[in-house]
């Protein structure tokens, strides 16, 4: 799905954001005459939404778009919304962007790479002092997050992004907008109020030239087991009951995951689901394990790696899309933010107390490379 133009913004913040936007989106569809005649899930009311996975009472927002293009199964379609009328039809209305407005994709130039807030040394460091803590028993597991920059000499294009992206990773979720994209091997999928929802687990990791057996690896495991159970403790006390299938592999183009699939059924399918990202992170946010590790580094306000945080590994944002009776999630992995000629990527790794820094470190380049290289393509070959 593509979308443009904004009909609607909900802003909210703070522990309830969930619920407060769930609330808010359902009063403005049920505001509207909608008229569809395609009838598949993207079709209708659609929202692109993004969240922060810690509740500081920034605000996070949801934008209800005004024209969607989207393609399912070999069907496409047009959405389009009269803000006036207050009506959503979908059909195929021609052309929509008149061919004087259409841009070519623009391919980064003269790339160039830079460390980020915190250079490999200070985060070899860092982990080097989350593991002590770790084996003094004052942590379990703590995830961090690196980030570096690439620069280019001519303002940088997410539709070259995305399109390296997908091409380079078909079997996964790929995502953009608001300057940011990137892409998750799985998604949440919460089809319809009284579906399965089906969160994912990825932590152990390998890549090509790690010599590691992540089913035989006690470390591995021990790191996939508690971001299991860290989710199904979160899910447990909103659903009628929880269950894991797994450890597997996940092999994808740059690493190789052990992975769990987790499926739940909500308590309460007729409030919301929307709870399912805030409850979907890997390792839940403990604010007291930031004076173990190191101090937060700055970013943007809606941008913050979880540098000293057990927390998401990456951007503390989750992307997805909604419509009344289906929704999909994904945490924002392998994943940049884009401002004018420059790109900071963003990795992190789980950390436990068998970790050693030059792994974890290696781990971070094997999962820049999915942006790194998309960047880097040239446009004329897959």
């Amino acid at each position: 799905m593509v979308a443009w133009g904004s009909a609607a913004v909900i802003e909210t913040g703070g522990p309830g954001r969930f619920w407060h936007a769930e609330a808010a989106w359902r009063g403005l569809v049920e505001r509207f005459d909608i008229r569809d005649e395609v009838g598949v899930p993207g079709t209708g009311p659609v929202a692109f939404v993004s969240f922060r996975l810690r509740r500081r009472p920034r605000p996070v927002g949801a934008g209800r778009t005004r024209v969607l293009v989207g393609r399912r199964a070999g069907r496409s379609w047009v959405t389009e919304i009269d803000v006036r009328g207050g009506a959503w039809s979908d059909g195929v209305p021609g052309c929509l962007v008149p061919a004087s407005a259409r841009v070519a994709v623009r391919s980064p130039t003269a790339l160039r790479w830079s460390d980020g807030a915190m250079p490999a040394s200070r985060w070899r460091a860092a982990v080097a002092t989350a593991v002590r803590r770790m084996r003094a028993g004052e942590l379990e597991k703590v995830v961090l997050a690196r980030d570096v920059v690439a620069h280019s000499a001519t303002p940088l294009d997410s539709r070259h992004l995305m399109r390296g992206l997908a091409d380079r990773n078909p079997d996964s979720w790929t995502f953009a907008g608001a300057g940011s994209g990137g892409c998750h091997p799985r998604n949440c999928c919460c089809a319809a109020r009284t579906a399965t929802s089906t969160p994912v687990v990825l932590a152990g990791t390998s890549w090509p030239g790690e010599p590691l057996d992540l089913l035989g690896s006690a470390k591995s495991r021990h790191e996939h087991a508690v971001a299991v159970e860290s989710l199904l403790s979160a899910l447990e006390p909103s659903c009628t009951w929880v269950r894991s299938t797994g450890p597997s592999l996940l092999a994808l183009p740059t690493v190789t995951h052990l992975s769990t699939d987790v499926h739940a059924r909500l308590a309460d399918p007729g409030r919301d689901t929307l709870f399912v990202p805030g409850r979907g992170g890997y390792t839940p946010p403990r604010p007291s394990a930031g004076r173990h590790v190191a101090p937060r580094w700055r970013s943007s306000p809606s941008w913050r790696p979880s540098a000293a945080w057990t927390g998401a590994a990456t951007p503390d944002r989750s992307a997805g899309w909604t419509r009344t009776a289906t929704e999909n999630w994904a945490l924002a992995l392998r994943c940049a933010q884009l401002r004018g000629t420059s790109a900071r990527l963003f990795a992190g790794c789980g950390l436990v107390a068998d970790s050693d820094p030059d792994t974890e470190l290696a781990e971070t380049e094997a999962k820049f490379r999915a942006v790194r290289d998309s960047l880097a393509r040239n446009p004329e070959t897959p």
